[in-house]
């Protein structure tokens, strides 16, 4: 627990810079000598509660959980005749964890972009070589139908040369058939 002390000797600083690991703070106070008798003070923490507390006599204020960020710590003091004196105040900042600072956050952002870069280099890459697969196999089948088709035309080509000296073969003896029915059918009629 760090104790920072101001009497009579000095005034306190401006601000205090507190550490970012202290998360708690006690402060004590008192007020300074006078004919008039204190009788309650009146404290705040602005940063984290706006209000002044009701009235009390003790004279320190326990603050936990605090949280990063600028402070102001204000005391009153009440007489016997119920009259608030002037307030009193001191400033103090707790900065924030070396994790939550900008240059931290600005590591972060580079991070996470350089991961983004990184995730789309990678999915470009495997869709490059996907593409280059998917290419070689269409050229590939490509390939197999253009052989394919070329085996199918000359089996259609002999199919017709077959089918062309088939019917060239019929059609002669057929036609000597023919020749000799029209012969014995001119005889026979005529």
């Amino acid at each position: 627990r760090n104790l920072i002390h101001f009497n009579d000797a000095g005034s306190a600083p401006e601000t205090l810079n507190m550490d970012a690991q202290q998360k708690s703070l006690l402060i004590k106070y008192a007020a300074t000598p006078s004919p008039i008798e204190v009788s309650y003070y009146r404290t705040r923490l602005v940063g984290l509660n706006d209000s002044w507390s009701a009235p009390h006599y003790t004279t320190f204020r326990e603050f936990t959980n605090l949280t990063s960020g600028s402070y102001t710590f204000e005391v009153k003091a009440i007489d016997e005749f119920g009259r608030e004196g002037q307030v009193t105040a001191l400033n103090f900042i707790i900065p924030p964890p070396w994790y939550q600072t900008s240059y931290a956050y600005i590591i972060y952002t580079a991070f996470g972009i350089l991961s983004l870069a990184g995730l789309n280099s990678f999915k470009n890459r495997n869709l490059r070589i996907r593409n280059e697969r998917l290419t070689a196999l269409v050229n590939q089948r490509t390939h197999e139908l253009e052989t394919q088709k070329l085996q199918l035309l000359k089996a259609n080509k002999a199919k017709q040369n077959f089918l062309a000296s088939m019917s060239h073969e019929i059609r002669n003896p057929l036609n000597g058939i023919m020749g000799f029915a029209q012969i014995l059918g001119e005889d026979i009629h005529g």
